[in-house]
């Protein structure tokens, strides 16, 4: 789709996202793509991942093809405001969502989430080193009490005795 290129405002910048309005935030078969879906974007032949969001218009720019892209990845895209451009938009799955965040650019966003999944790695890694040992525990315990034998109760002390 051909989408006229705007400056992002400074308050989006460095968060590797575009801002597209509603209507012109299609995929390559026309399908409509839903706000904050990470997706891969290509233009000039350049591509990488981005969240997409809506754009609420302004007056006098209603309808109007529009995208608003940071200096960042207009540099990545070799693309230059107020320039209209061929541009296709692929929604990402999961992948694609935990490379965009692995390598976002704002720090607030890139270090809680790779500080989280680093964390559910560990986690797994721990319950992968736990599950011998657990083995083994469960293979003993069952295996003693398979193994003793029970036979008529001794009787105690205090028992009366039998005639």
């Amino acid at each position: 789709m051909k989408l006229n290129v705007k400056r992002l405002p400074d308050d989006d910048a460095w968060r590797d996202m575009v801002r597209i309005p509603h209507q012109h935030r299609l995929n390559l078969k026309g399908d409509h793509i839903s706000r904050g879906c990470v997706c891969k974007i290509t233009a000039n032949g350049k591509s990488g991942y981005v969240v997409v969001r809506g754009y609420e218009y302004k007056d006098g720019e209603k309808g109007q093809p529009l995208i608003f892209i940071d200096s960042t990845w207009r540099g990545e895209l070799n693309v230059k405001p107020d320039v209209e451009y061929e541009f296709t938009l692929e929604p990402g799955g999961t992948v694609a969502e935990w490379r965009w965040i692995w390598r976002a650019r704002d720090p607030l966003i890139r270090i809680p989430a790779q500080i989280c999944l680093i964390s559910f790695f560990l986690g797994l890694l721990a319950l992968l080193l736990a599950i011998p040992p657990l083995v083994d525990w469960v293979r003993e315990h069952f295996k003693s009490q398979a193994t003793e034998t029970s036979g008529a109760p001794a009787p105690g002390p205090s028992a009366p005795p039998t005639k």
